[in-house]
């Protein structure tokens, strides 16, 4: 189930990148330690925290910001690895058990960026998620064999990756850059 589920995120994303979207930078945050507190606060969404403060005595360095108040591209890695943090993590961990408990009751990290990330190493796209087709035909039987796994990542994951972090979704139709797909998680086949 979870390799459908992987292989179902890697066709969006893939498709992303043979159609113009942007990949992901080479390397993504290390989650901290340091509970999260907010520079500016801003208007909370249903599918993404608004940036908040925890005490007066909090410091800067444990400022957490969101794409709300910087644009993912532009966030250190130290400010995307807070934000995976507070928004992403807890988020995708709630989709994920709801889709499949019994398969996502482990969810963290490496779920999705592997067991790299264990070791700090969270680059995108993760090639031990399943390789996801380029080719049309190939996509289509991904789905006809899969439909609940691609459902699932098309209509849930990818939606709401794409709010956490501030991007479009990628249009099959329309590409443009800063937009999400399959390929900014699941690598392709060549």
């Amino acid at each position: 189930m979870r390799s459908l589920v992987v292989l179902g995120s890697t066709l969006v994303l893939g498709l992303a990148a043979s159609c113009g979207g942007p990949a992901t930078p080479a390397t993504e945050p290390t989650a901290p330690s340091a509970p999260p507190v907010a520079s500016t606060p801003a208007p909370a969404t249903a599918s993404a925290p608004a940036s908040a403060s925890v005490a007066p005595s909090a410091s800067v360095a444990d400022t957490v910001v969101g794409p709300d108040t910087v644009a993912w591209k532009d966030m250190t890695t130290e400010q995307k690895g807070k934000w995976m943090k507070v928004a992403v993590m807890p988020k995708m961990k709630e989709l994920f058990q709801a889709f499949d408990a019994k398969e996502f009751e482990k969810f963290n990290c490496a779920t999705c960026h592997g067991e790299k990330a264990k070791t700090g190493d969270f680059k995108m796209p993760n090639d031990k998620l399943p390789v996801l087709p380029t080719k049309a035909d190939e996509f289509g039987a991904l789905m006809k064999k899969k439909p609940n796994d691609m459902k699932f990542m098309m209509e849930k994951v990818k939606p709401e990756m794409a709010k956490l972090l501030g991007l479009k979704e990628l249009d099959m139709k329309n590409p443009q850059p800063n937009t999400l797909g399959c390929s900014n998680c699941h690598t392709m086949k060549k």
